[in-house]
């Protein structure tokens, strides 16, 4: 068994509906669940190969097998762990974002979570004290940090063969979805597969108008999930998920001088970058 592709991130780019249209494909095996945080977590790391592989027992020898773990571009001991246990052979796929757009959104996924209570620049502010206290933080918090793409990349390109490398850029994904798929396939050397359903719009960024209902569901019915979708019949899950999904508020646009601070901030990095995966980022440039 061998793992033949890992999509690394960036979180907030596309990675959950690539790895939802991906699945599709019999030819490619995906788990079940999205994210293994295998290779950035030092507990899960620690329980081995046997215990990543075990998400893989269902595939058969005709699959490719994948892992879609945006978290893994975060973490820099990823590089090492990957080019040690999979090899140099490893295909790796990145999918990158306007990075102030990225963080806006990932503030965004946070607050639907209630998982924060800063206002997005009060948030970026903080952050560095913030990611600093735990792993946990670093996952939640990270909105500027993720977005520095060629700190994160270089490591990749000075380990791993170029050609095994693909980047696929967000803004381009979502107008030209069935394309870049195409393309992906042959990036993969997998056979193609003509029955996608592309019509798939995955964590459509929305904010919950009962946000304590919001909190009850993340905080005390999430944590103990297993107990509660044992005792509480599915039809009354599903009523439940109904009233509280009632009622999304669209999320409120970026402000203007925040955004244009945050690219500035960026562009010493989106240059570099450019270089680094020789893709024109231009669409990134420019005011909010």
């Amino acid at each position: 068994m061998k793992i033949n592709f890992i999509c690394l991130g960036a979180q907030k780019s596309g990675t959950t509906s690539f790895f939802n249209i991906l699945k599709q494909n019999p030819n490619i095996f995906l788990p079940l669940r999205k994210e293994i945080y295998y290779f950035n977590n030092d507990a899960n790391y620690n329980k081995g190969l046997k215990w990543y592989y075990s998400f893989y027992k269902e595939s058969n020898e005709k699959q490719i097998l994948g892992d879609i773990t945006p978290d893994y571009m975060l973490f820099l001991k990823s590089v090492k762990r990957i080019y040690k246990d999979l090899g140099e052979d490893t295909k790796l796929i990145f999918f990158l974002r306007n990075p102030a757009m990225r963080a806006y959104s990932q503030y965004y996924m946070e607050l639907k979570y209630t998982e924060e209570r800063y206002s997005f620049e009060k948030a970026l502010l903080e952050e560095p004290k913030r990611v600093a206290k735990s792993y946990r933080n670093k996952m939640k918090y990270s909105y500027k940090e993720r977005g520095f793409y060629y700190k994160q990349l270089k490591p990749y390109y000075d380990m791993f063969p170029k050609e095994n490398i693909k980047v696929v850029i967000f803004e381009d994904f979502i107008n030209n979805i069935e394309d870049n798929i195409i393309d992906i396939e042959k990036f993969l050397k997998v056979e193609p597969y003509t029955e996608y359903d592309y019509n798939i719009v995955s964590n459509k960024g929305y904010m919950p108008k009962k946000k304590w209902l919001a909190y009850i569901k993340r905080h005390f019915i999430r944590p103990i999930s297993p107990i509660y979708n044992k005792i509480i019949p599915a039809k009354l899950r599903t009523k439940i998920r109904k009233i509280s999904d009632t009622g999304k508020i669209d999320i409120k646009k970026i402000d203007k001088i925040t955004y244009n601070k945050l690219i500035s901030e960026y562009m010493a990095d989106i240059k570099q970058l450019e270089k680094l995966i020789q893709i024109d980022l231009s669409i990134w440039y420019g005011n909010g």
